[in-house]
């Protein structure tokens, strides 16, 4: 059995072989693929490139199937390519072969990156992927964005909208309010594990109009009094609004730092700094 948590993709990839002329009745679709969607999108473009150029295109990758699959090799990408020879009728196509059982989140990971040299793969297929990873194999936002090379803003709005209840991500769709504060939002509204589906429906429709910074407000006010009542929440938003805006610079290492605690925090930079100046007053009883 691999073991599902390595996560050394070059490792893997180095492990390819030469090309060679696989058996299509031997190579199955199972484990890796990320691309649902879109799957027969320009098959007849691909089916006439290949009547064109035979076997001189980019091969396939495929590795060693789980034992429990009735074929022998499984693909990581090409899928496309695979169809196209099948309706051809080809009995072989050219590939390269890891000879071993490759971790589902390596072959998923070279998977994605590979189509989006292609055909793009859909925000669903990517999203599907990210929750898999995350949910199924405990992988953190910033592994997969470190491994996968998928911005960390994506990777954390996908499990933003995934904790989302449906009635209130498509709220936030129509609203276009940002999937972190919709949560924020949803998380300030929840007692006792209880989701205030009604008051957190009515906040986002409040806020529709609001900019972001208004729209933090109103996440802090909630913040600070949980039980108070939508118009109170945006009345009083609106009324700590007259603020000073003070520029910042930040050496080069200082704004490195900043960036990851921003990101680790899961907020935007402008907002982790004004979090921690806040506390720190706070802390000292400035405020």
């Amino acid at each position: 059995m691999v073991d599902k948590l390595d996560l050394d993709i070059a490792k893997w990839l180095a492990k390819t072989g030469p090309k060679e002329d696989v058996k299509i009745s031997d190579i199955g679709i199972n484990s890796y693929q990320v691309r649902f969607s879109n799957v027969d999108e320009k098959i007849d473009e691909m089916e006439e490139m290949l009547t064109v150029a035979g076997k001189n295109f980019q091969p396939i990758l495929i590795c060693k199937a789980n034992p429990g699959l009735p074929f022998e090799y499984d693909i990581i990408y090409g899928q496309r390519r695979l169809t196209a020879a099948k309706n051809l009728g080809w009995e072989t196509i050219n590939a390269e072969i890891i000879n071993e059982e490759v971790p589902v989140v390596i072959g998923q990971s070279i998977s994605l990156q590979e189509n989006e040299g292609r055909v793009p793969t859909s925000s669903a297929d990517i999203a599907d992927t990210i929750k898999d990873l995350h949910f199924d194999y405990g992988l953190s936002r910033n592994v997969i964005k470190e491994k996968l090379g998928i911005p960390l803003r994506i990777v954390s709005e996908v499990l933003w909208k995934e904790e989302l209840i449906k009635e209130i991500e498509d709220t936030a769709d129509k609203y276009k309010i940002k999937p972190k504060v919709a949560l924020d939002i949803q998380r300030k509204c929840t007692v006792d594990g209880e989701i205030n589906v009604k008051k957190t429906i009515g906040l986002l429709k409040a806020i529709e109009t609001f900019d972001d910074e208004l729209r933090r407000k109103v996440v802090k006010v909630l913040d600070d009094s949980p039980s108070i009542s939508e118009t109170e929440a945006i009345k009083q938003a609106r009324s700590a609004m007259s603020a000073t805006n003070l520029p910042v610079t930040f050496l080069k290492h200082e704004y490195s730092g900043l960036t990851q605690a921003a990101e680790d925090n899961e907020l935007g930079e402008n907002e982790y700094v004004h979090k921690v100046t806040i506390e720190k007053l706070e802390a000292d009883k400035y405020l």
